[in-house]
């Protein structure tokens, strides 16, 4: 098995400021009753800023910087998406809280073309998420864990054991007690702690520090839990200030709709239904509801809707902060396109969806056959996407084009005339149909051309024996 570990080192506080990073900021934790600096952003860093530094400190370094207190239930909210999200490329993920994910990956190379290539998509992907990760690949889950928290790195093939033992004690996962009898004692990396006997270590650390050392060197089986993901999906991103720009919307939303459709790739589906939420300050929250003709996962055509239907919409205040909301996951069938890779019915679709984010859902409809022999009332609008199943009724030919109102024509001694006389070629085809409805209709249809050749859908109506023209056959 080969397992990567993906640490997030700066989620406490990329759980507040993934919208945006210009500004200080940083999250404050309680050590010994005093309040420091747990993790800050770069823009605080170049301002001297530091982990562990007390907060008066800071402030005396940088003013205006903005400070969260850490919340563990935003981290761990978070921790879940990002596992959910690292379905696309792991059939089996694993939480390693508070601040990991581990994926099995061997499986995943071949279909990646390679650990290297894998490894570049997956960093890549994360950054335009907003979070920072450090990546560690090894043979067992706790040895990728430990090199992910050291700053990452690989160790595989032959002698990876003899290249996980340089690593400091220090980063060993134990309590602090234990990791400060080990300095006491002149351990300073995992080699040391193996060269001590076996014995001894159990008597001085108990055996689960015997069993996290078999653990992480793959001498003993280590059962993790696989993660589930939930089959929806909402986020919320805090923007750095006030807005009503369209562009300063799209960043934050195009982040949440890059997790969105990880995750949907991991699942195999697509959504077909997604809520906007827009958070003001004092007035009620703006929920746009966007509606797809059929189940989609690309996150790109996703945004340009959300972009359309944010350009229709007057914001009653600024924005503080922007959601999205999915409450259910569609089935996305595997799709191929022609020869040359296009696919004329996602193209179709994609083409309605844009129609319909920038006039409104209620301006575009589809056009259905309904079980009606009254050609003028044998199809009907309906919701595009939307199958509609009508009785297949069986007709004579009919011309594709179809007047909106049949148009009365001149007889010549009882006979039909449109540019000239007309010759009945097939017929008659009679209608009766309507006497519920008030639609009443008695009619003989007729192919009719005249003495150009053109072709005519020509009917007589019964009662009053008048002749007029319906259709015009291509």
């Amino acid at each position: 098995m080969l397992w990567l570990c993906l640490h997030l080192p700066l989620l406490p506080l990329e759980v507040f400021v993934r919208g945006g990073q210009g500004r200080p900021a940083a999250v404050a934790c309680k050590d010994r009753g005093r309040e420091r600096v747990l993790v800050c952003n770069r823009a605080a860093e170049t301002l001297g800023v530091s982990a562990g530094m007390r907060m008066s400190a800071a402030f005396a370094l940088a003013p205006t910087l903005e400070l969260h207190p850490r919340s563990d239930a935003k981290e761990a909210r978070a921790l879940n998406r990002l596992a959910a999200w690292s379905g696309q490329f792991s059939d089996f993920v694993s939480l390693r809280a508070p601040d990991a994910v581990l994926l099995e990956i061997r499986g995943s190379l071949r279909l990646f073309g390679g650990l290297d290539t894998l490894l570049r998509v997956v960093g890549q992907a994360a950054d335009e998420l907003g979070f920072k990760v450090n990546k560690g690949v090894a043979p067992t889950p706790l040895a990728a864990c430990l090199l992910a928290r050291t700053g990452g790195g690989v160790v595989v093939g032959e002698g990876w054991r003899r290249q996980l033992q340089k690593i400091p004690s220090a980063h060993l996962q134990q309590s602090q007690a234990t990791l400060s009898a080990l300095r006491d004692m002149g351990i300073t990396t995992l080699a040391g702690c193996l060269r001590l006997p076996r014995s001894g270590l159990a008597k001085r650390f108990g055996p689960e520090f015997l069993c996290y050392l078999d653990r992480l060197l793959g001498k003993a089986a280590h059962p993790l839990a696989r993660f589930e993901a939930p089959l929806r999906y909402a986020a919320h991103i805090a923007l750095p200030a006030e807005t009503v720009s369209l562009e300063a919307l799209s960043f934050p939303l195009k982040r949440l709709l890059l997790e969105l459709c990880g995750i949907l790739a991991g699942r195999a589906a697509g959504v077909q239904e997604l809520a906007v939420e827009l958070r003001h300050s004092r007035v009620p929250g703006t929920s746009l509801a966007i509606s797809l003709v059929a189940p989609n996962r690309d996150a790109e055509h996703l945004l340009m809707l959300v972009r359309e239907r944010l350009d229709r919409v007057s914001l009653p205040a600024p924005v503080l902060e922007v959601g999205l909301r999915v409450d259910r996951f569609e089935s996305l069938a595997a799709t191929s396109g022609d020869l040359f890779g296009r696919n004329e019915t996602a193209a179709g679709e994609r083409f309605l969806d844009q129609l319909r984010s920038r006039l409104g859902a209620e301006a575009v409809d589809s056009v259905a056959c309904y079980p009606e022999h009254r050609p003028e009332r044998a199809w009907c609008t309906t919701e595009p996407g939307t199958e509609k199943t009508a009785v297949v009724m069986q007709h004579p030919v009919r011309p594709l084009w179809l007047l909106p109102r049949p148009q009365p024509l001149p007889t010549h001694r009882g006979e039909p005339c449109h540019e000239g006389a007309l010759t009945l070629l097939e017929g008659p085809e009679r209608i009766e149909s309507g006497w519920w409805d008030g639609g009443d209709v008695t009619r003989d249809y007729f192919v009719a051309c005249n003495t150009r050749g053109a072709r005519y859908w020509v009917f007589q109506e019964l009662r009053r024996r008048e002749w007029f023209l319906h259709g015009i056959f291509a």
